[in-house]
Formats: C-alpha cells, structure tokens, sequence
C-alpha cells in the first residue's frame, strides 16, 4: 500500500540538522554516571560529536568505559575519533598566537 505524503512533511526526508553547543554547562561525570552500559557510552558519543569544548574529555570517558566490554569495533571507532581530536586540538594550540608577550 502506498500512501501519498508530502514530501516537506516526510520525517524520512526531512534534513538532518546538527546542532552544535560552544558553550556547555554540563558536568560530564555526572551526566554519564546516569545512564549504563551501551546507553552510557552512546551518549558520551553523542556529546563529543556535538560540544567541541568536551569532545576529548567524552571521548577519554567513553574509550574507558567501552573497555569494559566485548564491542572492539565501536573501541575502535572511539579511538580513531579520540585520536583526530587530540590531533586538531593540538593543532589549534600550535597555531594559536601566544597570549604572552
């Protein structure tokens, strides 16, 4: 059976929107000692892909909590993501200009 949407109002084709948070009032530890398991790990995801400002920290979080388990490809997916942000970071600090004279 095929029904005739409108295409604006499809959910499937909706754009996906990514929503970026530069200045977070979050603290980390708490907000993971919330959830467990998968979940824990998923949402420590979530927040590095969307807050610059904690990624590393999320990732460390996440990379030691995915430890814990069997899943080596997500600890590899959370490796190589831990790794290019440590990288960029560290390339943002060596192009930065010094603020001391």
């Amino acid at each position: 059976m095929q029904i005739d949407v409108d295409p604006q109002e499809d959910p499937q084709n909706a754009p996906d929107v990514n929503y970026v948070v530069e200045n977070p009032s979050l603290d980390l530890e708490q907000y993971a000692a919330s959830y467990s398991g998968l979940m824990r790990i998923e949402r420590l995801q979530f927040i590095a892909d969307h807050c610059p400002t904690l990624r590393v920290e999320a990732l460390k979080m996440a990379l030691s909590f995915v430890q814990r388990t069997f899943n080596v490809d997500m600890y590899e997916e959370i490796h190589r993501k831990l790794s290019e942000a440590t990288r960029s970071s560290l390339r943002e600090l060596q192009n930065a200009p010094d603020a001391i004279p």
